[in-house]
């Protein structure tokens, strides 16, 4: 398995940027690791999947091919590795946001006279 990290984000004209530079670089480094591990799996870690799926998409339009490479967060990396462990004790994984919901409620039970609004 190959690890690929990047700090990705769309600037205003939607357009993949890093920092104040285009990440053609970051595409070119990309494009390469692609070639030359092209059947071993690759793991793109971006900050949320929207800005891995443009730069993916970025890359397929340069003409570069991304074979068994998937997007993932340390979220999503953190959850696949936690996950089979808490099966395994017989917990069950919480949905995405339920952890807020939970929250929320449980300061609402010790001081109701607060109002909390935690945002999802």
């Amino acid at each position: 398995m190959v690890g690929i990290t990047t700090e990705c984000s769309l600037d205003s004209g939607h357009r993949i940027r890093k920092g104040d530079e285009p990440v053609s670089r970051i595409r070119r480094e990309l494009a390469q690791v692609c070639q030359e591990n092209l059947f071993t799996e690759k793991i793109l870690l971006c900050p949320d999947y929207a800005s891995g799926h443009s730069l993916l998409e970025r890359l397929a339009l340069d003409g570069g091919r991304w074979l068994n490479l998937r997007i993932a967060t340390v979220d999503s990396l953190a959850r696949e590795t936690a996950e089979p462990a808490l099966i395994q004790e017989g917990l069950t994984v919480m949905p995405d946001g339920s952890g807020a919901l939970i929250l929320e409620g449980i300061f609402r039970n010790l001081h109701p006279d607060l109002e909390y609004s935690l945002r999802l």
